[in-house]
């Protein structure tokens, strides 16, 4: 139930996406459709060349966004290599608070570094194979806990000379495989467990919410890259590196201290009607359990998205232009 949940928080995001972006998405798939039907042709006609026959070649990319198409399958190929191959490293990464408060602090000088970056002026039909790769490369990368997947393709976009509007567009629609990727994944480890009412409700209520705020994550983010405001976020994802760096040591010392095993303790065997009554015990602590994770992770949202509001009154971006 837990995987289906992270599903459904990535249909939210995928939703927010073609929201905003939905004219654009519409297009980006009619053109693929027309590259699909001329390279069908363009194969025809080789194959009839070969045996003698006149043919003449159809021009595949001739325009931006079939040039896009061919740019987010290629950034596509190494983010699907890197999180296939890591996806066992970066589940280790997660379960130590270490990583992600490294992986903060790492996002926070990427995104100091983007603010400080000279206006870049590429769109698709400028921007390479060889750009889009490398972006491809910092979006798999990007998968590690505490490591913005925006923030940092974002700021390999504008490394990489792109135009900051088209970068913060690029980053997002690039990230619409690997977000159904990853469904995919998850969805062959879902088993087949019965869902109650209370437990539909929380995952409408979460895709909702994911939904609501990655609308306002996108909105907010193609003007905070326009007018170089992300000092604010870096100076936030500094700070709670620090505290999850600071956390990671105290929690250590105190296990030191009291001699607390690092892993969980060796199991036990008991009588079998003990046994049973245990994992139906665990059965009844796991929904109930399971029900305040998503009661916890709604409040989180409300504080981030309260934090981000007071951050966004403050340096007056909610002007959108």
């Amino acid at each position: 139930t837990g995987l289906l949940f992270d599903v459904m928080l990535h249909v939210g995001t995928l939703v927010a996406i073609c929201i905003v972006y939905y004219k654009d998405i519409i297009r980006l798939v009619i053109e693929f459709i027309g590259m699909l039907i001329d390279g069908g042709y363009n194969l025809v006609t080789w194959m009839q060349k070969r045996r003698g026959k006149d043919g003449a070649y159809r021009h595949v990319i001739y325009n931006s966004y079939r040039k896009m198409v061919m740019l987010v399958i290629v950034s596509t190929i190494p983010t699907g290599i890197i999180g296939y191959v890591g996806a066992d490293l970066v589940t280790a990464a997660s379960e130590v608070l270490i990583v992600p408060g490294i992986c903060l602090i790492i996002t926070a000088a990427l995104l100091f570094v983007c603010d400080r970056i000279p206006e870049g002026h590429k769109k698709p039909k400028q921007t390479s194979y060889a750009n889009a790769f490398i972006i491809g490369i910092c979006q798999g990368v990007a998968t590690l806990p505490g490591l913005s997947r925006s923030g940092t393709t974002i700021t390999a976009c504008v490394l990489n000379g792109l135009d900051r509007r088209f970068a913060v567009k690029y980053s997002f629609i690039m990230s619409i495989p690997a977000i159904l990727g990853a469904m995919v994944l998850q969805l062959k480890n879902i088993g087949s467990e019965a869902l109650v009412r209370t437990d539909l409700i929380h995952y409408a209520i979460g895709m909702a919410v994911a939904a609501v705020v990655g609308y306002i994550c996108i909105k907010t983010m193609l003007v905070i890259v326009k007018k170089r405001k992300f000092k604010f976020f870096s100076i936030y994802c500094l700070i709670v590196g620090i505290v999850s760096i600071i956390g990671y040591f105290v929690i250590w010392q105190l296990r030191k201290e009291r001699h607390l095993p690092e892993r969980k303790h060796p199991e036990r065997r008991l009588p079998a009607e003990k046994v049973l009554q245990t994992e139906e015990e665990k059965a009844v602590l796991h929904r109930h359990l399971h029900g305040v994770q998503n009661c916890c992770f709604l409040h989180f949202w409300h504080l981030q998205f309260s934090f981000l509001s007071e951050i966004l009154e403050k340096a007056e971006l909610w002007e959108m232009h």
